[in-house]
């Protein structure tokens, strides 16, 4: 895991922390990780496609405290 941190608006900032998990997709384990983050609390923000070994990454954030 990675932290970030971003701004947006004028004089309001929102600082995101990033989570990239990555999983082969034989029997859905990247769609189970996801799904496992999203229940902690994270959003979901991006997936990559599959390489030629079948793996893939996703990218999530969520407000840092």
């Amino acid at each position: 895991m990675f932290a970030v941190a971003a701004t947006t608006g004028t004089g309001n900032k929102t600082v995101w922390e990033y989570k990239v998990v990555t999983a082969s997709a034989f029997k859905d384990e990247l769609g189970k990780a996801i799904n496992r983050s999203v229940g902690e609390g994270w959003d979901f923000v991006s997936a990559s496609g599959l390489d030629s070994e079948h793996w893939g990454m996703a990218v999530l954030r969520r407000e840092k405290d």
